[in-house]
């Protein structure tokens, strides 16, 4: 079974969906098979990639709450854009399965038709997806939104690990809390739920690091180190002018300008997976 990763963090703007989508390109680099689902009702994920589907083409909104149907009516295949085409080595794939609009109705659509869906409870629905539909992909790694409703919680029940992107601001610890007592709640409403396994903290992801921010990323380290909270050691997202050009022109980093910072730390962060 593929390994699911989900980025979380009840705060917007802390690059949830940049991680999410470079984490996939460069998990896909390695010559993996890699989903992406957009579960944001912004589709950032879908637009960070350039993907704009067809009127009627089906999106997440359809495979979540039609989840007998399977996934394959909503996968695309990421081929970068005519200006920077990207191919992957091996058999690497980077699919996604757009995001839409509607998903925070997902739910209930689900509840409404309940009596016939393969699952008893909405929180079933991404375990069964990934169980029966996406044994072709090494990773499912899926982007929520920064708002706490039916469907994120959804996402972590589904998660085998998660990142935590954070920005290097003294309050970030109060956020780490929250998302550790999250867990805690989730993992505990699993046995209830007979739902197989824990969602566990990949790291906390210290993320748009400006240059004259070290001395806090240090303390914050230093403060998730004390605290016992796992990260991924010193490496930090910096804030670099390809990381935000390389989202306006819809390709990862990597693809935009290979040679950058950011690029080179999402590399890092891949390989902990």
């Amino acid at each position: 079974m593929p390994v699911v990763i989900s980025a979380a963090n009840q705060k917007g703007g802390v690059a949830k969906t940049t991680s999410a989508v470079n984490l996939g390109h460069e998990l896909a680099s390695h010559g993996k098979k890699v989903l992406i689902i957009d579960g944001d009702s912004q589709r950032s994920a879908t637009k960070n990639l350039g993907i704009d589907p067809k009127p009627g083409q089906p999106t997440v909104y359809a495979v979540m709450s039609e989840p007998a149907q399977g996934i394959s009516r909503a996968v695309v295949t990421y081929t970068g854009t005519a200006k920077y085409p990207v191919r992957y080595p091996h058999s690497g794939r980077l699919d996604i399965i757009p995001g839409a609009k509607q998903i925070t109705d997902a739910p209930n659509v689900f509840d409404k038709s309940r009596e016939r869906q393969p699952m008893p409870t909405f929180n079933h629905v991404l375990p069964y997806l990934i169980t029966q539909f996406c044994g072709e992909y090494d990773y499912v790694i899926i982007d929520p939104s920064p708002s706490e409703d039916r469907v994120n919680k959804a996402i972590i029940y589904a998660a085998d690990a998660i990142i935590a992107p954070v920005a290097a601001e003294p309050m970030a610890m109060d956020g780490v809390q929250e998302l550790l007592e999250t867990l805690q709640e989730i993992n505990v409403a699993r046995e209830g739920l007979r739902l197989v396994g824990q969602t566990k903290l990949a790291g906390l992801l210290i993320a748009k690091v400006y240059p004259d921010q070290m001395k806090l990323v240090a303390s914050l380290q230093s403060a998730l180190d004390g605290a016992h909270i796992p990260h991924f050691g010193t490496t930090y997202i910096p804030y670099t002018t390809a990381g935000w050009e390389s989202t306006g022109e819809r390709v990862p980093i990597a693809v935009y300008q290979p040679d950058d910072a950011a690029a080179a730390a999402y590399h890092l962060i891949a390989q902990a997976f």
